[in-house]
């Protein structure tokens, strides 16, 4: 199961906080769920005009504070408006503002400390020179991830907070967290 799953170790129930033990890949998809998709398929459009009225309005929202500013997405046309990601003047900020829309059930993710979409903690990766499960000429030719400099990466993402986007939510729901979202930055400035 873990090799199916990128390697998560699949302990609690915060996929940001699992580990990696091993080296997995993404099989995750059953034939159930491939069918499901291919239905879906055919809402593609509506559900991606759905997500982008609900990022504008978040946007919008969001865009009375000073204390953010939003991700540049070089193909607004193009995106697929699935998350909403914004910088913080600051790392402290930033890990306030993600601990306050977490205690009023806000989702966001806050990447520099999670396990899954970021180097910093993916140790199964940064020592694969080490691992014996690899053939040794497969870690020869790997790179020493271990030693790279990853401080520009660490300085970015210490300071973004991501918001995932929900196709169940209203547009009193995203003016409601949006509003809630800047008392938090409100309080945290104050």
């Amino acid at each position: 199961h873990q090799y199916s799953d990128h390697g998560h170790d699949h302990v609690g129930n915060d996929r940001g906080a699992e580990n990696h033990p091993i080296l997995g890949l993404n099989f995750r998809i059953s034939e159930l769920h491939a069918a499901i998709g291919l239905a879906q398929w055919g809402k593609l459009e509506e559900i991606l005009l759905k997500q982008r009225q609900l990022k504008s309005l978040f946007k919008a929202n969001l865009s009375q504070s000073s204390n953010l500013k939003f991700r540049k997405i070089l193909d607004e046309k193009g995106d697929n408006a699935s998350f909403l990601s914004f910088f913080l003047e600051n790392e402290n900020m930033a890990r306030k503002l993600a601990e306050g829309m977490k205690q009023k059930g806000i989702p966001c993710a806050y990447w520099f400390d999670n396990h899954w979409h970021y180097v910093k903690k993916w140790d199964h990766f940064k020592n694969l020179k080490s691992d014996k499960s690899l053939f040794k000429e497969q870690r020869d030719l790997l790179p020493e991830y271990e030693k790279q400099d990853f401080s520009q990466s660490d300085f970015v993402l210490s300071k973004t907070i991501s918001i995932p986007f929900s196709l169940q939510w209203t547009s009193e729901k995203v003016t409601e967290m949006a509003s809630d979202i800047l008392e938090i930055l409100n309080s945290i400035k104050n």
